[in-house]
């Protein structure tokens, strides 16, 4: 499977969510894991208001962005560069979305343009899944 990741994905297996047996299973299925900058972003700042408001020690939010260092590197990153603008400019579709959810469909429309095979969009956000579908991307069983 050729898996693109949202944040949501990442966060639950940092979180240790209800919802992280799952996230591990795609991420562990995927043979090509694919995402933007938006992740690391994404990820960083939730990781460290999280830390902040919940008065999480130090080696808590350490612990929890080596971790995310770790996905990081196992994941091919697109860069929000003009080849993501231009995709956002073509597809209306994504005028529909948050911004931040377009533009991580953006960037999963363009590494879809670049592969022979479906990517499956790995997400647990409703209003992005819908997003996803709308614009032609699967998502996994």
């Amino acid at each position: 499977m050729i898996a693109y990741f949202d944040t949501s994905v990442v966060l639950s297996v940092l979180f240790n969510d209800d919802l992280a047996e799952k996230a591990s299973e795609w991420w562990t299925l995927a043979s090509f894991r694919l995402s933007s900058r938006l992740l690391e972003a994404e990820a960083l700042v939730v990781l460290r208001r999280h830390a902040h408001q919940h008065r999480r020690g130090r080696s808590w939010l350490s612990e929890r962005e080596s971790r995310l260092q770790h996905y990081l590197q196992e994941a091919h990153i697109k860069e929000l560069d003009g080849e993501v603008l231009n995709t956002l400019r073509r597809e209306r579709r994504l005028s529909k979305c948050r911004t931040l959810d377009a533009l991580h469909l953006a960037a999963a429309l363009v590494w879809q343009q670049a592969s022979d095979e479906p990517i499956q969009c790995c997400c647990f956000d409703e209003r992005l899944q819908n997003g996803a579908e709308s614009v032609g991307l699967k998502l996994p069983e």
